[in-house]
């Protein structure tokens, strides 16, 4: 009963965090629209990086949404911030994650 249990929590862990967190390479039929017109206010503080808004596509309504622009604290001094991107691959779109590089 314990092994169910613990089963079964996990399991339910697991389909939150991937609702939560859309995944890499996410196959979409329809290209991503053209990105908004974003007007950069200075950064808060000096150092901070700027990453660029995006469409992001909602899996649960079947469309694109805007994600603004934010200004954010890099992880680390040398940190570079890889753009989020949609790559066409045959007959359909994949998005991929922004991420911090080295």
């Amino acid at each position: 009963m314990n092994k169910l249990f613990k089963l079964i929590t996990v399991c339910g862990l697991l389909a939150i965090a991937g609702n939560a967190y859309p995944q890499v390479g996410v196959a979409i039929r329809i290209g991503p629209p053209r990105p908004h017109h974003e007007v950069i206010v200075e950064a808060p503080h000096a150092g901070m990086v700027w990453q660029h808004g995006y469409h992001r596509w909602n899996v649960e309504t079947n469309a694109y949404v805007w994600v603004p622009g934010v200004w954010v604290d890099p992880p680390h001094p040398h940190a570079i911030w890889v753009e989020p991107r949609y790559r066409r691959r045959g007959d359909h779109w994949e998005f991929h994650e922004g991420h911090w590089r080295k």
